[in-house]
């Protein structure tokens, strides 16, 4: 297990780590949020949103906040048992 923070875990884990936060019902989350829910630091709660923007996976809302991008979106809903019109698996 990784004990010397952010710096041990890899880029991938942390932006899925990030993108999980998602599944907490809440509609946006910004980089504060992200750090508070997986104790992240504030840079690497950043990065990984800005870096999730840049492949499609959130898009920015109001209020500096992020969201799940419509391609994303799908995938999530079909995860948690819900379902998305159009979406294949």
């Amino acid at each position: 297990m990784a004990t010397g923070g952010d710096r041990e875990k890899p880029s991938v884990r942390l932006g899925l780590e990030a993108l999980a936060q998602f599944d907490r019902a809440e509609v946006e989350l910004d980089g504060a949020a992200i750090e508070r829910l997986t104790g992240m630091s504030s840079t690497s709660a950043r990065d990984c949103l800005v870096d999730l923007s840049r492949f499609g996976y959130v898009v920015a809302a109001q209020d500096r906040g992020y969201r799940l991008a419509g391609n994303c979106a799908g995938v999530h809903a079909r995860r948690c048992g819900g379902s998305s019109a159009g979406a294949s698996a």
